[in-house]
């Protein structure tokens, strides 16, 4: 009786791994399995949260998790890549959450989105007082001297600043320039993949996150 706010994390909320993506396409089962935690939950004040993977990212990691047990072929289940979006996935959701708060990020964007996240998921007010280890990820992309370099600068910003597109530039540069390789440069080695046909995915992937954002219902949490 004294729960404030309850968090639920789990990467299967939408489906078991075998059932990712099927001759229906990517998620296929997500409003069904939203509904059901609407379902647990009805007389709550609740808000769904999704973070979205570039297609070529999620496949790779499949592969990588699913290895012995799974080939290639099993897994896109006859799917051509360019045709796994992520927009229906949300649109069902979004029609499953029958009018409650639902937040969708894309997780390439969380070293900037970090700060904003971490308060959306407390259910706190946005800006403030920084809150601990908002910057956690970020720490563990750059180098040492890169993050000298971000808190720096940060806090030479005024209050108000510290947040939103100021932030995201600084962000941005930090990265450009004190990037640590091996966190920030996803190897994606898939059968009859090559640098175009990646390229091609990412291009793919930011039209459909744009398009998402116009789906009814859907908040959009994006770089300024």
């Amino acid at each position: 009786s004294d729960v404030r706010r309850l968090v639920l994390y789990g990467g299967n909320f939408l489906s078991a791994p075998e059932r990712v993506i099927t001759q229906r396409g990517l998620y296929p089962f997500a409003g069904d399995r939203v509904r059901g935690l609407v379902n647990l939950f009805p007389e709550d004040d609740l808000t769904f949260c999704l973070a979205t993977l570039n297609p070529a990212i999620l496949l790779s990691n499949m592969l990588t998790r699913q290895s012995g047990r799974r080939s290639y072929d099993d897994i896109l289940a006859g799917q051509p890549p360019e045709t796994l979006l992520w927009g229906p996935v949300i649109a069902q959701i979004a029609e499953a959450v029958s009018g409650r708060s639902f937040l969708v990020w894309a997780n390439e964007d969380v070293p900037f989105l970090q700060p904003l996240l971490m308060r959306r998921l407390a259910g706190l007010p946005d800006g403030g007082a920084a809150l601990n280890a908002e910057n956690s990820l970020l720490t563990q992309l750059v180098t040492t001297a890169g993050m000298e370099e971000f808190e720096r600068r940060l806090s030479a910003l005024p209050a108000a600043e510290r947040y939103g597109a100021a932030r995201d530039a600084l962000v941005a540069e930090v990265l450009e320039i004190f990037a640590l390789a091996d966190q920030t440069e996803a190897e994606v080695a898939l059968p009859g993949w090559d640098q175009g046909f990646v390229d091609q995915l990412g291009s793919g992937y930011e039209r459909d996150m744009r398009d998402a954002a116009a789906i009814r219902g859907v908040e959009l949490l994006s770089v300024v």
